[in-house]
């Protein structure tokens, strides 16, 4: 009796792994067939012609001849090169399903025979995959459109490594000419993971970043003179060094914060006091409470500092403004399952969120609309000639890559808005 047990057990466990597989690979299945050539072939045409933020002219064009061709009814300079295309499919939620295009001022140095040729112009970032998969995921739920109700828009987003792209479009009438979301979806190809992994966050993914221009007055004269000058350069160094204090004493050190000079300028020679110096900072954080917290701190510590050596009020400029990435929890948690139907719960990870910053966080209007905004591993197993994000031998396993984001937005959009029965 204990055998027949085993063996029904066993019988049984064959048949739902079966099952499970079909159901898993029907999607990827599909995509092989109708849309993985192309959409491989897109990737390595936009590779090697990537363009720079506000000027993605051709990557546009490419992507709307693309999409209109599907027929998708298509919206073009939306915020300058950027586009919308809806395809409507009856009733049910909106959809909107975002991917960036624009390429990195970086030499590419891969050796790929579909290298940039673009001089000083690289996709270091993989925005190309992002809508690579856009055209694959957008071909492959067509096919499926008997399967789903619902309206998708489709937001190729130029300019994110400025910052300024979600912007230009919301500028442009994104939320008052189109349909409103009642989800919002995107991801971002990672080579911090390895291919065929997923990473996820629930609540803050990304930080919210204010860019920091501070000029500092003083009195030049001979270095050999000091005390016949009010010093802007040890003013500086007072600024830069005391900030910190901000985010060590004056905020609660479960909240995060990181406040980074990055640039100081000033001076002409050796011996020459300089009238004034020039500093550049960038200030991630999450919570808005801290972040106006910090700013209005670096203002108070810089004018008294600037009081108390005698100088002239410096000026303080915050600039290039984006809010926090909060993924919202409940679509999140209506993501997992689908991550790890596509590859495996082994390769699903939750992580805590970065202080980078990613203009995708525009789109939920402070959490109006349901956002979530995941990461693809894009990493070879040996990386040994490989580059992460922003480096010039950045080369994702975009094959891998590509499968997985189709499998996933495809996926999303069958469970968010399913076909009413």
């Amino acid at each position: 009796m204990r055998v027949l047990s085993w063996v029904l057990f066993f019988l049984l466990t064959i048949s739902t792994t079966t099952t499970l597989a079909k159901q898993t690979s029907e999607v990827e299945v599909l995509y092989s067939k109708i849309a993985q050539e192309n959409v491989e072939n897109l990737y390595r045409y936009f590779h090697a012609h990537p363009e720079l933020s506000g000027k993605e002219f051709k990557t546009s064009k490419k992507m709307s001849d693309e999409l209109r061709k599907l027929g998708i009814k298509i919206s073009e300079n939306v915020g300058r090169t950027g586009i919308v295309g809806i395809y409507r499919n009856g009733n049910g939620p909106t959809i909107w399903l975002r991917a960036d295009m624009d390429g990195l001022p970086i030499q590419e140095s891969t050796g790929k025979d579909y290298a940039s040729k673009a001089k000083g112009v690289m996709h270091a970032c993989g925005h190309d995959t992002h809508i690579s998969a856009m055209i694959g995921y957008a071909k492959t739920l067509i096919h499926l459109k008997s399967r789903w109700n619902g309206t998708l828009v489709f937001i190729v987003q130029p300019a994110e490594e400025i910052g300024a792209g979600a912007q230009w479009m919301i500028q442009d009438g994104l939320f008052t000419k189109y349909p409103k979301p009642d989800y919002i979806l995107g991801f971002h190809v990672t080579g911090k993971y390895r291919s065929n992994k997923i990473s996820y966050t629930k609540g803050y993914a990304l930080a919210a970043v204010d860019s920091i221009d501070i000029e500092v007055r003083g009195l030049g004269g001979h270095g050999a003179a000091p005390s016949e000058t009010i010093d802007p350069v040890v003013l500086a160094s007072k600024i830069i060094l005391n900030s910190q204090t901000l985010v060590s004493r004056n905020t609660d050190p479960q909240e995060p914060v990181v406040l980074t000079f990055g640039s100081i300028q000033g001076g002409t020679k050796h011996n020459i006091i300089p009238d004034s110096v020039h500093i550049q900072g960038t200030l991630r954080t999450y919570s808005e409470e801290v972040r106006q917290s910090m700013k209005n701190g670096i203002k108070r510590m810089t004018f008294a500092l600037a009081k108390a050596d005698g100088a002239p009020k410096p000026q303080i400029k915050f600039s290039e403004p984006l809010p926090a990435t909060y993924n919202n929890i409940e679509l999140t948690e209506r993501m997992i399952p689908i991550f790890k139907d596509v590859v495996g719960g082994k390769n699903v990870i939750e992580s805590k969120g970065i202080m980078g910053a990613e203009d995708f966080s525009l789109y939920s209007q402070n959490k109006k609309y349901p956002t979530t905004f995941f990461f693809i591993g894009g990493a070879p197993k040996d990386k040994t000639n490989f580059g992460s994000n922003h480096n010039s031998k950045f080369a994702p396993e975009y094959k891998k890559v590509l499968t997985v984001a189709v499998e996933v937005m495809t996926k999303a959009v069958l469970m968010l808005a399913p076909k009413k029965t």
